[in-house]
């Protein structure tokens, strides 16, 4: 099943999750008789930070939609993982403690999830009934936007590097444990100036937007 997420803009009041069935694309409409479409109808508090905000998706290893919720505790970001149960239409929360900020979410096969924290770029990854601290890249940072890390489903992990010149991107090396850079090249010579919302196909090849060329483009 693939899903997409809407974000919010001045025409909707909240962002929206839509399904692709049958070759077309529809809303995700929570239970009830209004229908309701958006954050609160299904399951998810509404708060003024989820106005302007992304929400990053991923899918754990039977299928289930996984989202990265941000949500706001007083001051503090309090981004919460949430599980959409497809017959009652709603998202439950996740019991796993997350650091602040957490913004950018990938979930690779084996159901290891993987946060990076929007305040200080410093990655996470749930071990257990824990998220865990890894080391964050040499001479590199990891982009915070959700969309900037992604898993294949050989077990790759990839993110987006904002701070080399141009863009590159980083690859998760568990045996060194560190990150690895991989240096971008465009096919039409150029290199790339704005990437964005980095996917991962199941061989493991990067496929990445660039905001600057508005193409999308994929590893050989």
């Amino acid at each position: 099943t693939l899903y997409t997420w809407l974000n919010p803009s001045y025409h909707f009041q909240e962002g929206q999750l839509w399904v692709l069935k049958n070759n077309a694309w529809q809303t995700v409409a929570g239970p009830g008789l209004t229908n309701q479409r958006g954050l609160t109808g299904l399951g998810i508090s509404e708060s003024s930070s989820l106005l302007m905000r992304y929400i990053d998706m991923g899918f754990k290893p039977d299928g289930t939609l996984t989202v990265l919720s941000p949500e706001r505790s007083s001051d503090q970001d309090v981004s919460k993982l949430l599980s959409y149960n497809p017959m009652n239409r709603q998202f439950t929360s996740n019991p796993l403690q997350l650091p602040t900020d957490a913004d950018a979410m990938a979930v690779d096969p084996s159901g290891v999830t993987w946060l990076i924290r929007s305040s200080d770029s410093r990655p996470f990854q749930s071990v257990g009934n824990a998220f865990v601290e890894r080391p964050t890249p040499s001479s590199a940072t990891i982009c915070t936007r959700p969309g900037c890390i992604a898993a294949g489903a050989n077990g790759a992990i990839y993110a987006i590097d904002t701070q080399s010149q141009p863009d590159a991107l980083l690859r998760w090396n568990a045996l060194s444990n560190a990150w690895d850079k991989v240096t971008i090249r465009l096919s039409n010579g150029q290199d790339p100036a704005d990437v964005r919302r980095l996917i991962v196909t199941p061989d493991g090849r990067p496929w990445f937007y660039d905001a600057d060329s508005l193409k999308v483009w994929r590893a050989r």
